[in-house]
């Protein structure tokens, strides 16, 4: 019953639209139409080389990044050939900017036409201690990952879709940005 329950939206067998029905899980639906799978066939023609443009592109903008103080890119582990930004990630350090607040660099950096934002849900292990799955006890705390939420900031993977150019329009934004630090 329950992995119908999960195929099926959460629902269980039988007379699932009675009022009253109470769901075995709380699931989603997924399943998508015919048009949709038509759609998404097309675009995986794409896919290889999208992948490689991403890829490209991440890596680029992370060997520009390392050029410039108070910003680093979240290291890529070197045994992974390939790799995505989902979401691309680095994280900001106050000290260079002036101690500006990390949003008003994103604030900032928004103003110069980069799409950014931060993470905007807590790490892991204080999700699972907030919802049903689970508790984690107040000694098992993990400061790394506490830190890097408040750390880091994000650009959407379709950015890197973009040309080289347009990641040395990011290098450029977060340069200026730091040489007016004063004004955020």
């Amino acid at each position: 019953m329950r992995c119908y329950a999960i195929k099926d939206c959460g629902r269980v067998r039988g007379d699932v639209y009675s009022v009253g029905v109470r769901h075995w899980v709380n699931w989603f639906n997924y399943r998508m139409s015919q048009f949709q799978a038509a759609v998404l066939l097309a675009q995986l023609e794409r896919l290889d080389e999208q992948l490689g443009i991403r890829q490209e592109n991440s890596e680029y903008l992370s060997k520009r990044l390392e050029e410039i103080e108070g910003v680093a890119p979240v290291k890529v582990d070197k045994r992974l050939t390939k790799h995505q930004p989902w979401p691309y990630a680095f994280k900001y350090d106050a000290k260079a900017f002036g101690n500006a607040p990390i949003e008003r660099f994103v604030e900032a950096l928004r103003a110069e036409g980069v799409p950014c934002s931060r993470i905007d849900h807590p790490p892991l292990h204080m999700t699972l201690a907030q919802g049903s799955i689970g508790k984690v006890k107040r000694r098992n705390r993990y400061p790394i990952a506490e830190r890097a939420i408040e750390e880091a900031i994000t650009i959407p993977q379709w950015v890197f879709l973009a040309s080289k150019e347009d990641m040395d329009d990011i290098v450029e934004a977060i340069i200026k940005i730091q040489k007016h630090a004063n004004k955020l």
